[in-house]
């Protein structure tokens, strides 16, 4: 397999939207059958984050595998504005630069909702969808207590002092003061970088994502606020992968879900949480590649 960090294009693409160029890692097969494959990180996440998946997902699909850094996330550029028009563009934005037609796309959380996006706003450009543990739903309306800890941890980040910051250490011990879960802090931190002059920030634009967290509970495509009365829009097959002890796609949102995208197949993972491909890499990494490794559409 060929690992490559794809950095720049060739030639300046015209901004249809407000779209941003993404930083992506690429992972190829070495036998490419399929149509590219692009995933997308959650809210607070990265593109390294989905190294080790990445690459045995391309190598076990041969799909040629793009993990992108959403805007205000990692590389990418940090902008102001940010919701799941201009994000589902980003990735639009990615395929152009790469000249790829069609993909397949996978976002877990955050991620996933932009796919999902993506589907109803390009449909022809998207191959299918594969939305880890997210629904199209409003978070602050149908699942509060969920919506409320997302928000608990990007505000107690935003907390930090982060002049007052000597070593890693000094910050955990700060964050955990107000986020108990060692795992939480462990993914929060991930964020925090220090520069060659011993400066220490956040990789993640916390400020712009504070800002942006009304706008990214909601299910707004184009302007408009998708519930189950609205049938108007329809996308590629969607397969939903919740996992089982997890709040964030429960019973209740699947007769949303099934309104908008009625080729939705939706699959449980035993014994994971909201990281379900990390809390079982093996299984999920079965089910995914059980979608991924079929033909074309």
């Amino acid at each position: 397999m060929r690992l490559g960090r794809i950095g720049s294009r060739m030639a300046p693409l015209p901004i249809r939207y407000m779209s941003v160029d993404l930083n992506y890692n690429s992972f190829i097969p070495q036998e490419t059958k399929r149509n590219p494959l692009l995933i997308a990180h959650g809210l607070l996440g990265c593109c390294s984050n989905w190294r080790k998946m990445a690459a045995k997902i391309a190598e076990t699909t041969q799909r040629p595998t793009h993990v992108v850094d959403l805007r205000n996330h990692g590389k990418s550029p940090h902008v102001a504005a940010m919701d799941l028009n201009l994000m589902a563009e980003d990735l639009i934005r990615v395929m152009d630069s790469m000249d790829i037609k069609q993909a397949a796309v996978m976002g877990h959380s955050l991620g996933g909702k932009i796919a999902l996006a993506a589907s109803l706003l390009y449909p022809e450009r998207l191959e299918q969808v594969v939305a880890l543990d997210i629904a199209p739903v409003n978070y602050d309306a149908k699942a509060p207590e969920s919506w409320r800890t997302i928000v608990h941890i990007v505000e107690s980040m935003r907390s930090i002092d982060l002049s007052r910051i000597s070593r890693r250490s000094d910050a955990e011990k700060m964050l955990k003061e107000k986020i108990k879960s060692p795992g939480i802090r462990r993914y929060a931190l991930q964020n925090l970088s220090r520069s060659s002059d011993g400066k220490w920030s956040w990789r993640c634009n916390l400020d712009h994502i504070s800002n942006a967290l009304g706008q990214l509970s909601t299910f707004n495509v184009n302007g408009k606020e998708i519930d189950e009365d609205d049938d108007s829009l329809t996308a590629c097959p969607v397969h939903i992968i919740r996992g089982e002890t997890s709040s964030y796609v429960q019973d209740s949102f699947l007769t949303t879900t099934r309104k908008h995208f009625p080729h939705s197949e939706i699959t449980t993972i035993a014994d994971a949480g909201h990281w379900l491909h990390v809390d079982q890499p093996e299984k999920f990494l079965e089910v995914v590649t059980s979608y991924l490794a079929s033909p074309n559409t």
